[in-house]
């Protein structure tokens, strides 16, 4: 009975909180040299790899008149414009074969940069740049997601029998 009694009061399903939902916007990609992929659009694929996250919603924005990658204040400026938390800035290079893509957030409350990260395709096709575009998207999101579930073995109840 004394058991039973533990369990009932540690709670053997309870739930971790939930992390709350965040609203990112999205800029256009800036290339900062000749565009080896002009039929690319590289705001859909980041987008597509932004979205495995439930609790994130990602909405496209344009700002008039288009954003530098490096201005941070017009960013924040259009994040405002969607209502949004943070903003996706995207600045892609090519040199040769090569195509370094790099994926930036900026706080639209604050305006610090939290975050910036970057992926190098050799050999450029269309295919392997969405590829590593869809998986800068899954790394920025990731922060947000909600807390994976705890293995049973870890919750409370087990080690209280």
């Amino acid at each position: 009975m004394a058991t039973m009694m533990v369990l009932t009061a540690i709670g053997c399903g309870a739930s971790r909180p939930a992390t709350a939902d965040v609203r990112l916007a999205v800029l256009e990609a800036a290339w900062q040299t000749r565009d080896p992929l002009p039929a690319l659009t590289a705001r859909a694929p980041l987008m597509e790899g932004m979205r495995t996250v439930p609790n994130v919603t990602v909405t496209a924005v344009d700002p008039e008149p288009a954003c530098d990658t490096g201005d941070a204040e017009c960013a924040r400026r259009a994040g405002r414009t969607v209502a949004a938390d943070r903003v996706v800035v995207t600045s892609m290079a090519a040199l040769g074969e090569t195509v370094l893509a790099r994926v930036s957030v900026i706080d639209v409350r604050g305006g610090t940069r939290e975050e910036t990260r970057q992926r190098v395709v050799r050999g450029v096709n269309e295919a392997r740049v969405r590829a590593a575009l869809r998986d800068l998207g899954e790394l920025v999101v990731a922060p947000f997601a909600p807390p994976l579930a705890t293995p049973w073995y870890e919750e409370a109840w087990i080690w209280a029998i």
